[in-house]
């Protein structure tokens, strides 16, 4: 694996939002790409497999400088990309899991607790402000953990593409503990957005919700680059690459015939016979 994939990645000085959200739209196929990356929403379980595999694509271009970051989506590669995207898939499971069932126990005490409260005639003051302490205990002790490492474990996950390395928990923790006040930052920002996006689609009868999805989705392996460049330039250590890339299969040449040819062979000249009559 390579330890230096950022050789000819531009320098980032700031997490650029805007930029992350026009990211799929700079790209010549975006149309297409949008179409395609919505039905991929459309599929159960396999479809969000697939779209996880191309964002490792695409966070692999951004890391290694690519000119042209997003790939070009073919369906040709969506057995690729569905062998690509399971191990961040079962990855981003595996660190969410406990952290859902912490943030299930606070809540569903707070809620116990605070309704025991209003049985009692505790003053509904009160009362709002434990439910605001507990929505900060929920966010500080499962929410915000949660988001930290899982960028951290999908930033290994798309990078190393092994689900040892990728959950190496020294390297896992180092890098969380390293970036935590950018991620922090950067999804109190990216949430609101994203929410305005939902509303919009969730207005188009719905089904704006699929590209609405797909933008959000592009948009964060975007601002994931920027804060795994960012740390780069502080002198952060580098997560290795599989190097070189693998080409994609719609890349690939067409094989060359395996057949015998179906042009026929030119007949070969006759030579005359010689006459064996007597003179």
């Amino acid at each position: 694996m390579s330890m230096q994939p950022t050789q000819s990645a531009p320098r980032v000085s700031q997490v650029e939002y805007l930029k992350a959200f026009r990211f799929l739209f700079e790209d010549p196929n975006w149309a297409m790409n949008l179409l395609l990356g919505s039905v991929l929403m459309l599929i159960p379980i396999v479809g969000p497999i697939v779209f996880m595999g191309w964002q490792l694509r695409i966070m692999q271009h951004l890391v290694r400088g690519q000119a042209q970051p997003i790939p070009r989506f073919d369906f040709s590669d969506f057995g690729f990309y569905l062998g690509k995207g399971v191990i961040p898939f079962v990855v981003s499971l595996l660190v969410m899991l406990p952290f859902i069932i912490i943030l299930f126990i606070l809540g569903f005490g707070s809620a116990i607790g605070i309704s025991a409260m209003a049985a009692q005639g505790v003053p509904g003051e009160f009362l709002a402000i434990m439910g605001l302490i507990a929505l900060v205990l929920v966010f500080a002790l499962g929410f915000f953990p949660m988001v930290t490492l899982g960028i951290a474990a999908l930033t290994r996950a798309y990078l190393t593409e092994e689900f040892g390395p990728a959950m190496e928990l020294g390297k896992l923790f180092q890098y969380a503990l390293a970036v935590w006040k950018r991620v922090l930052i950067a999804y109190l920002i990216f949430l609101p957005i994203s929410f305005v996006l939902m509303f919009a689609g969730m207005i188009a009868l719905y089904v704006g919700m699929y590209p609405a999805m797909v933008i959000m989705n592009i948009a964060w392996v975007y601002i994931t680059w920027q804060i795994y460049q960012m740390y780069l330039q502080d002198g952060g250590e580098p997560i290795p690459m599989k190097d070189p890339l693998e080409p994609l299969p719609s890349q690939q040449p067409p094989a060359a015939p395996t057949g015998g040819s179906s042009v026929p062979a030119a007949p070969t000249p006759q030579t005359p016979a010689s006459s064996n009559t007597p003179t």
